[in-house]
C-alpha cells in the first residue's frame, strides 16, 4: 500500500522531488484498501482508519474463512494528538 500511495502522491505532485511529494502526502484522504476512508494525517505522518477487532473462527466454512469481527472501532476513537510524542518533522528544501 505505501508503494502505491508514494506512486499517487508522484503523479498528483508532478515530480519525484521529495518536497513535492510530501506536500502531495499530508493531509491527503484515501479509501479502498479495507475498512473505510484512511488519512495520511500531516502533521505527523501517520494513518488513521476505523479499526477492526478480530477473533479467529471457530467454525469455518472454508479454508478462508478464519477470522471473524467481532468490533469495528471508528478512527476518531484511536487517533491521538500529534503533540503527545513531541519532535519535529523539519522543514524540506
Amino acid at each position: 500500500m505505501q508503494t502505491i500511495l508514494y506512486a499517487d502522491a508522484c503523479q498528483r505532485a508532478g515530480t519525484f522531488y521529495p518536497c513535492e511529494v510530501i506536500s502531495a502526502l499530508e493531509d491527503f484522504g484515501f479509501d479502498g484498501t479495507g475498512n473505510g476512508p484512511t488519512l495520511y494525517r500531516g502533521a505527523d505522518h501517520q494513518c488513521f482508519k476505523n479499526v477492526l477487532v478480530l477473533c479467529g473462527n471457530e467454525n469455518l466454512s472454508s479454508q478462508f474463512d478464519l477470522l471473524k469481527v467481532v468490533k469495528e472501532v471508528p478512527a476518531d476513537a484511536v487517533t491521538y494528538d500529534p503533540k503527545i510524542f513531541g519532535g519535529e518533522l523539519g522543514t524540506c528544501g
